[in-house]
């Protein structure tokens, strides 16, 4: 049949599948009837068109023209095939897509058809190492142990191996693509006879022979799932969770009844490093029990399909919602050092658990790079007992940041090396003790700043709400006795100072914060940001920066003008100083003075994206919805010595706009010997 006709019939079979829904097909229940030529491509079609409306992550497949894609598989779909076969098809065609949660479910007995010596490999510095496996006697009798490395299966090398694993593995991340694919390269005909090189860390070579049945009655512990909760306690106060699933509601009842048995709790690990997920509930509702405040949750993101809208340019959009907190629980809350071990096999559900810890400050990372993937899969059922799960749902760092397509990067990142495997040291575990700690002694430094320094900061709150401005100052003044870098005890300072009239003393606290003096910026706007197509828009100051031209803005003319300021509390509330402020883009220019060329941190908030160049080269780009907060982002640069000129973009979707800026070392301690100056005969000229 031509291509022409032959996607003809296909236009009908989709009109097909979208009114059949997610029904099971009744002969789905046939397992091993063969389907026929127009089943083939009727699941083809149903695959196409479920993702096509429905999948969430085509942003990060750029270079993948979906329906291009699915005509070149119709003619595979149509050939004659087993089921078998066909199903494999179906993973090629889905695995383009490089997404752990689009993924086929293949029929029982198409499953069944394949297995493995019950081993698992993993990739262990680039090599194919094994970790763990079944005693059973065949293996005993092979002498293998961990640590060993595959160099060889049935007379091929591991790379060839992988080059054709890779083509039919649905993963978000090259973490996760090779994690795949190397715990497949022993696979095989169910019950046939792998012959496997092994190499031990001496680089002695021998070859083993090794059934593929991972279930026989030896194997049985090897597929043993480990308890949801395990315990371990620790020297010094510490105690170690190990939470293996959020795969079952009990995850939340049985964790809840171990913490409310512990006492005198002074450091927490929390290993998720062997659980791919479940349901995000379970994980929020155990981070209730390690906070006493509102946390703010991850946002989603899913795609939006409106028939009406359907044009070339915006057949996509997509809903994003934001806000929502993630609550305290009832009883007894753990508010000490915290950290979460991670890995490879961390997905998921769970990488929203560790997110929102993470993008909270509640918790440090340790470990390898997470799987990056997770999201709300849905289910479309295929001819022959299979079905496809579709990605429609994606989750972001609750300010926004991406994790899906790139993992959830540790703060410390620690990977086992061969030796290690072979010996049993579990180095992630004791580099995340070492972390905690460290933690543990800052806090300890802490708690003395806190009980001497907080009565002091309260005492001051307190009088300056009742306007006794000078019983205030002197209540701040002595908590800096205690924590002389307290960034917000110095902005109340200034700000009381100014109100005062002590211009001298309001300046000597603001500048101690690290903050840009309040007049050193020129501001413009607001320009167009509708669709949120300001961001990557290029108005003028991209261009130039000519504080004497005025240029077309959003409603009207706009041009450069130095805003004067009432508070000194380091946000720049754009807000207040343009109109409208809704959708709208705005543009801060200064220059940095600096006796010397050094590394410094630019630190920097803001509602919403933001962008910032420094002397012309872009050094934050940041498309982000969020409200602001002091040093969101971190970005470490160069000043050169002598004037230096800094540019930000900030653009507002809806509600608050404005932006904190704060120049530091590299250690956060604010520098004493930098100047700000923003005199209009002192920029003009244009951009490169």
């Amino acid at each position: 049949m031509k291509p022409i006709r032959l996607f003809s019939l296909v236009l009908v079979l989709i009109f097909i599948a979208v009114g059949c829904g997610n029904k099971r097909f009744a002969y789905a229940e046939q397992s091993v009837a063969q389907l026929t030529r127009e089943e083939r491509i009727f699941g083809l079609a149903k695959v196409w068109s479920g993702v096509k409306y429905n999948f969430a992550n085509f942003d990060l497949v750029p270079d993948l023209d979906w329906d291009k894609a699915f005509q070149e598989y119709l003619p595979k779909a149509a050939e004659e095939q087993t089921n078998a076969e066909y199903y494999r098809l179906i993973q090629k065609f889905v695995a383009l897509l490089h997404d752990n949660h689009t993924r086929v479910n293949l029929p029982k007995y198409v499953r069944e058809m394949m297995d493995a010596p019950p081993i698992s490999v993993e990739n262990i510095e680039g090599k194919a190492v094994i970790v763990k496996f079944a005693e059973t006697s065949e293996i005993k009798e092979a002498a293998i142990l961990p640590g060993m490395e595959i160099t060889k299966v049935d007379g091929r090398s591991v790379d060839e191996i992988l080059q054709d694993i890779y083509p039919f593995v649905a993963e978000s991340t090259p973490q996760g693509r090779d994690a795949a694919a190397y715990s497949r390269i022993l696979r095989g005909d169910k019950g046939s006879k792998a012959t496997v090189q092994i190499r031990d860390l001496k680089g002695g070579v021998r070859t083993v022979t090794l059934t593929r049945d991972s279930h026989g009655p030896e194997a049985q512990s090897f597929h043993r799932r480990p308890p949801l909760i395990e315990l371990r306690r620790f020297s010094n106060g510490i105690v170690y969770f190990a939470v293996n699933s959020f795969g079952s509601e009990n995850v939340v009842s049985e964790f809840d009844k171990i913490f409310d048995s512990l006492e005198n709790v002074e450091g927490m690990i929390i290993d998720v490093r062997e659980n791919g997920g479940g349901n995000s509930a379970y994980g929020e509702s155990i981070i209730g029990r390690l906070t006493k405040k509102p946390l703010k949750a991850n946002s989603g993101q899913t795609p939006t399909y409106i028939p009406a809208w359907t044009t070339q340019e915006n057949m996509r959009l997509s809903f994003k919602g934001e806000g929502r907190l993630i609550q305290p629980r009832a009883g007894e809350h753990f508010l000490g050092p915290l950290v979460v071990l991670v890995s490879v096999s961390t997905a998921s559900a769970t990488e929203d658990f560790v997110a929102a810890l993470h993008g909270n400050k509640r918790a440090s990372v340790v470990g390898g790079k997470t799987c990056g993937s997770t999201g709300n899969p849905f289910n479309v059922e295929l001819p022959g007992g299979g079905s496809v799960r579709i990605c429609i749902g994606k989750s972001f760092y609750p300010d926004g940041r991406p994790f899906v397509g790139v993992g959830i990067i540790p703060d410390v990142q620690v990977y086992p090396a061969q030796k290690d495997i072979a010996d049993g040291n579990d180095v992630v575990l004791d580099k995340g003790l070492e972390v905690l700690k460290e933690k543990m002694t800052e806090v300890s430094r802490s708690e003395v700043v806190f009980k001497t320094a907080y009565p002091f900061i309260a005492e001051g709150n307190y009088y300056r709400r009742h306007g006794q401005l000078s019983d205030a100052i002197r209540s701040y003044e002595e908590a800096l006795e205690f924590e002389p870098n307290e960034i917000m005890v110095r902005l109340k300072l200034a700000n009381i100072y100014r109100q005062q009239g002590r211009e001298e003393d309001a300046l000597k606290h603001y500048k101690s914060t690290g903050f840009l003096d309040d007049d050193a910026y020129m501001i413009i706007g607001p320009f167009d940001n509708s669709d949120i197509a300001g961001f990557d828009a290029q108005y003028p100051p991209e261009q130039e920066i000519d504080f004497t031209k005025e240029y077309t803005g959003k409603g009207g003319k706009v041009k450069w003008f130095k805003p004067e300021y009432n508070q000194i509390d380091g946000f720049v509330n754009l807000a207040s100083l343009l109109s409208p402020s809704e959708w709208t883009v705005a543009y801060a220019a200064t220059y940095v003075h600096s006796p010397d060329a050094r590394e410094v941190q630019f630190r920097v908030g803001s509602d919403d994206d933001i962008k910032v160049w420094l002397n012309s080269k872009l050094v934050l780009s940041k498309g982000v919805g969020r409200f602001a907060a002091m040093d969101q982002d971190i970005v470490p640069v160069s000043l050169k010595s002598g004037r230096n000129e800094v540019l930000l973009k900030v653009c507002n979707r809806d509600g608050s706009w404005g932006f904190y800026m704060r120049i530091t070392d590299v250690t956060g301690k604010p520098y004493d010997d930098l100047g700000f100056s923003s005199r209009s005969s002192e920029i003009r000229r244009k951009l490169p």
